[in-house]
């Protein structure tokens, strides 16, 4: 933990949820265009570690 912040864990997911790297290799695209598609609203996103960058 670093700055109270706890560390995300991804090999203790549910497979519900896909982290940024995954879902652009899923796509086919980079992590910007995965970061644009949540910008204009395409893509739904939610921050699971809170208070992280």
């Amino acid at each position: 933990m670093v700055n109270d912040i706890r560390a995300y864990r991804s090999a203790h997911k549910d497979g519900d949820w896909l982290t940024m790297s995954e879902a652009a290799a899923k796509l086919g695209v980079n992590n910007h265009r995965i970061r644009r598609l949540i910008t204009d609203g395409l893509l739904p996103a939610e921050q699971v570690v809170p208070r992280a960058p």
